[in-house]
């Protein structure tokens, strides 16, 4: 799998998780709403019917009175007018019969208004006497105890709705808190996986980059020998073939580098060696490199180790020194005259003349890096 699978893959999943966590919520949320909303408003018919009934009752009992006080005419077509209002709205809260115990308060309802309205048309049927009294009281005796039972059975009915609308209410607010929470906590969960995935797929990346790096100063340093690292089945699988393979071959390079520069070293020692004049090879300090065993011989030096020495200490001539730092600085003159290339040495048994020539070590641009410093006897 390439690293950009990978990657997708692993945020992928994390924000797809994510993402039906959120639709979850909203779905939720809004099915609890619309459910919250058709309970409120079958509520509210219910309760709008039962307000409407007490209105129209009290319009009725109204005209009662209005035909107790000799507005027969006028009292009769008020009653009608609103016991069909009544009869409407009576209608509708029975369609609309939604909760526990509804249905049998409209059935009282309907019952104990059947009954006024019978007793109004006796009262209306029968001939009223002069007296307003009688009028009345019949009306005190039979309509109105009817009167209140049905204004009550309404009331009733209004705070049976109202009571239930705010449970519901109250549910309902409980429930979207518990919906919001719940949906918080999936979506913080969702949030901490997503994290989690982000942290596993990153790891899995990083993690061979940070060998790459590792093994890249190891081989910076000349260290050539590093730990193979492990291949995958991505492009930094790939990767790590090719940088095996380089290292490899790095080592090779530097194997076969070494036994050159032994071979080379080993070689000009050994042409040094069989060199009848004394060779004396310096660095920019003027301090020994190397030295034949002629130069040692001549000099008196023993067959020990004079790498390091200065020159000056086997050497003290003056125009030998000054000739040696003119090749290495590049400020030589031209070649001097035989004459003042031979200095006395003096030795055990008698005193030498040696004849002496420079030659600058030129390294990389031409840049002398040293000096050589050839000893012939002469004597």
């Amino acid at each position: 799998m390439s690293i950009k699978r990978k990657i997708l893959l692993g945020y992928g999943i994390g924000y797809l998780l994510l993402c039906v966590v959120i639709v979850w919520g909203i779905v939720h949320i809004v099915q609890l709403g619309k459910a919250t909303d058709a309970i409120l408003s079958e509520n509210y018919r219910s309760i709008l019917a039962a307000e409407n009934m007490i209105d129209a009752l009290e319009r009725q009992d109204s005209a009662v009175l209005l035909i107790i006080g000799g507005n027969r005419q006028i009292g009769i077509e008020q009653f009608r007018e609103y016991e069909a209002d009544f009869i409407e709205w009576l209608t509708r809260a029975k369609d609309n019969i939604t909760i526990e115990g509804e249905a049998e308060v409209l059935a009282t309802i309907e019952t104990t208004y059947h009954t006024y309205r019978m007793r109004f048309a006796e009262l209306t049927g029968e001939v009223i006497s002069e007296q307003a009294s009688d009028g009345f009281q019949r009306y005190t005796e039979d309509l109105y105890p009817l009167f209140l039972s049905v204004r009550t059975a309404c009331i009733e009915l209004r705070n049976l709705n109202q009571h239930t609308m705010y449970v519901a209410s109250e549910t309902a607010g409980k429930v979207a808190k518990q919906a919001i929470w719940s949906t918080c906590g999936a979506a913080g969960l969702a949030l901490l996986v997503v994290t989690l995935l982000s942290l596993v797929t990153t790891e899995r990346v990083v993690a061979p980059i940070r060998r790459f790096i590792q093994a890249a100063k190891q081989i910076a340093s000349g260290d050539y020998d590093i730990e193979r690292i492990e291949r995958t089945g991505d492009e930094l699988g790939e990767l790590a073939q090719e940088f095996n393979k380089m290292a490899k071959q790095l080592a090779n390079y530097r194997d076969m580098n070494i036994d050159q520069i032994v071979t080379e070293r080993n070689k000009s020692e050994t042409i040094l060696a069989s060199i009848e004049d004394g060779v004396i090879v310096c660095n920019p300090a003027l301090r020994l490199v190397s030295a034949n065993p002629a130069a040692k011989t001549l000099l008196a030096l023993g067959q020990g180790e004079f790498t390091g020495v200065e020159l000056h200490q086997i050497l003290p001539m003056t125009k030998v020194q000054e000739s040696m730092l003119m090749a290495i600085t590049g400020s030589m003159t031209p070649e001097l005259p035989l004459e003042q290339r031979i200095f006395s040495l003096e030795g055990s048994a008698q005193t030498k003349q040696i004849l002496f020539s420079v030659s600058p070590v030129l390294g990389r641009d031409n840049h002398p890096t040293g000096a050589i410093l050839l000893l012939r006897d002469v004597t």
